[in-house]
C-alpha cells in the first residue's frame, strides 16, 4: 500500500511538471508563415486591424509598402513614395513630391521627410487631381530644411528622419566619394523647440536641431565597422542600432553603451520606443522587446516586418503580405524578459540569455530521463510477463508509441527548438506509462498470485 502511494505521489508531481510546460508558452499561426508566441499567462491580445492586401497590389509594390497609426489608432498605408491610401476612412491620394520617410507623432501630426526637407499636408479647399493616376493630389508644405543640407565642401548629405517619444530624429550621412577608400560619417540629430522670448507672455519659439551623436569616420571597406540603420528614443535617451547590436546614449554622453547584441548575428532593423513599453525592435524575420544584455522575440514571419509602436500598443504590418495587426499591452512582455529565461530563436537555434544554465533546463532533462527509466522498466516487465501473446503485442504497441514519443522530443526540442509539441508528446508518454504501472502491472501480479 505504501509503495501504491509513493508511486502515485511520483506520477502526481510529473504530471504537474508537463503541465506546467504546456502552459508557460502559447503559439499562435497568425498566417501561413507568421508565429505569435506568448506565455500563457501575459496580457497581450493580437487584433486584426487590416486583412492582407490583394495580392497583384502587394506584387507590384513588395517592399515599398509602409504605414502609420494616427491619434485614433487608424491606419496610413503607404505605396511606393507618393501614394497613401486610408482604408478605415476610405480615402487615397499622391503626395506632390516624393518622400523617403512619414509617420504621426504623439499628437498627431502627420510628418514627411525628403531629400531636402521635411513637412506636412497642408490643408486645402480644393484639391487637383494627378494627371497619370487621378488620384486626389495632396500638397506638401515644408516646415524647414533637413539638417545640414546642402552643406559640405569636399562631401555630400544625405538623411532619413526617424520617429521617437515625443520627439523627432534625423540620421545625416556624409560621404567623402572622391576619396580611395571611401568614408563615411554620421552625425544624429534630435529636432526640439526653443523659445526666442524671454518675456512670459510672448510664446514664440523655433526649432532647433541639437547635435546626440558625432561617429568617426568610418572606412567602409573595413570589415566589423557598420553604419547605424536605425534611431529611437525619448530625446532624453537615444537608443540606435548598428549591425546587430543596439546602443543606448544618454544625454551629454558622447559614447553608446552596448544595450543588445543579437545572439544570432542578424542585423536590427527598426527601433521604436515608448515610456510606456520599452524599447521594440525587428530583424529580418523576427520582433523582439529588448532590454539591456536581454531580449524576448514574441512574434516570427517571412520578411521584414514594420512596425510602428503607439503608448503601449504594437502595430506590425507583415510586408509579404500586407496584413496588419495590432498588439495590445505590449508592455506587460517586460515580466518575462528575465535573462536566466531561455528563448527559442526564429530559426530554430536555441539560445539563452544571462550566464549558466537555466534551473528549468535541468528540471526538463530530469523528467526526460525519469520518463525514458520508467519506459525501460515497463518494456523489461513486459518481456518478463506472462500475459497472453496478444496483450503483451498490445502494450508493446503502447510502449512503441512512447519511444517514438521520446524521440520526438528530443528531435523537435534539440534541433528545431518547436517546445510547444514537447508538452503534448510528454502527455502521450505520461498517460501510457502511468496506465501500464497502475493497470496492467497490478494484472500481472494478480496472474502470479493466481498461481
Amino acid at each position: 500500500m505504501k509503495k501504491n502511494k509513493i508511486k502515485y505521489l511520483f506520477f502526481s508531481v510529473l504530471f504537474l511538471v508537463v503541465f506546467h510546460f504546456s502552459a508557460w508558452s502559447q503559439e499562435v499561426e497568425v498566417l501561413r508563415g507568421v508565429l505569435l508566441i506568448l506565455p500563457e499567462n501575459s496580457q497581450v491580445k493580437l487584433n486584426w486591424v487590416l486583412p492582407p492586401m490583394d495580392p497583384a497590389l502587394r506584387e507590384e509594390y513588395r517592399d515599398k509598402i509602409n504605414f502609420s497609426v494616427d491619434g485614433d489608432g487608424v491606419p496610413l498605408i503607404a505605396l511606393g513614395n507618393r501614394i497613401l491610401i486610408n482604408p478605415v476612412k476610405q480615402y487615397s491620394g499622391r503626395l506632390t513630391v516624393p518622400f523617403q520617410d512619414f509617420f504621426h507623432l504623439n499628437s498627431g501630426l502627420l510628418l514627411f521627410s525628403t531629400e531636402s526637407d521635411f513637412g506636412f499636408i497642408s490643408p486645402v479647399k480644393e484639391l487637383n487631381y494627378d494627371d497619370e493616376t487621378g488620384l486626389p493630389l495632396f500638397p506638401f508644405q515644408p516646415i524647414a530644411s533637413m539638417p545640414e543640407a546642402g552643406e559640405g565642401a569636399d562631401y555630400t548629405v544625405n538623411g532619413r528622419m526617424f520617429r521617437g517619444d515625443n520627439c523627432v530624429y534625423f540620421l545625416i550621412n556624409r560621404s567623402w566619394l572622391d576619396n580611395s577608400p571611401r568614408y563615411i560619417q554620421q552625425v544624429i540629430y534630435c529636432l526640439k523647440s526653443e523659445k526666442i522670448s524671454t518675456s512670459p507672455d510672448d510664446s514664440r519659439a523655433t526649432l532647433i536641431f541639437e547635435p546626440v551623436l558625432v561617429t568617426e569616420k568610418i572606412n567602409l571597406e573595413e570589415p566589423g565597422w557598420g553604419l547605424i540603420q536605425a534611431i529611437s528614443g525619448d530625446g532624453l535617451t537615444t537608443f540606435l542600432a548598428r549591425d546587430n547590436k543596439i546602443y543606448r546614449l544618454a544625454q551629454g554622453n558622447n559614447q553608446p553603451e552596448l544595450w543588445y547584441e543579437h545572439p544570432e548575428q542578424k542585423n536590427i532593423e527598426d527601433l521604436q520606443f515608448s515610456s510606456s513599453a520599452g524599447l521594440i525592435y525587428t530583424t529580418q524575420n523576427s520582433v523582439g522587446l529588448a532590454e539591456k544584455d536581454k531580449a524576448l522575440e514574441f512574434l516570427q514571419v517571412q520578411s521584414s516586418p514594420k512596425i510602428f509602436l503607439k503608448e503601449n500598443n504594437l502595430y506590425v504590418l507583415f510586408s509579404d503580405s500586407g496584413g496588419l495587426v495590432r498588439l495590445d499591452n505590449i508592455a506587460d512582455l517586460k515580466r518575462f524578459n528575465a535573462s536566466e529565461r531561455k528563448v527559442t530563436a526564429v530559426d530554430g537555434v536555441k539560445y539563452r540569455g544571462g550566464s549558466g544554465t537555466p534551473a528549468i533546463a535541468f528540471l526538463f532533462l530530469a523528467v526526460y530521463l525519469l520518463f525514458f527509466i520508467f519506459w525501460l522498466v515497463a518494456l523489461v516487465d513486459i518481456l518478463k510477463s506472462d500475459f497472453s501473446n496478444r496483450f503483451k503485442i498490445l502494450w508493446l504497441l503502447f510502449l512503441l508509441l512512447a519511444f517514438l514519443s521520446l524521440i520526438l522530443i528530443f528531435i523537435f526540442g534539440l534541433f528545431f527548438g518547436r517546445s510547444n509539441l514537447v508538452p503534448a508528446l510528454l502527455f502521450v508518454i505520461f498517460i501510457i506509462e502511468i496506465s501500464y504501472f497502475l493497470f496492467a502491472h497490478q494484472s500481472k501480479k494478480g496472474i502470479k498470485e493466481g498461481k
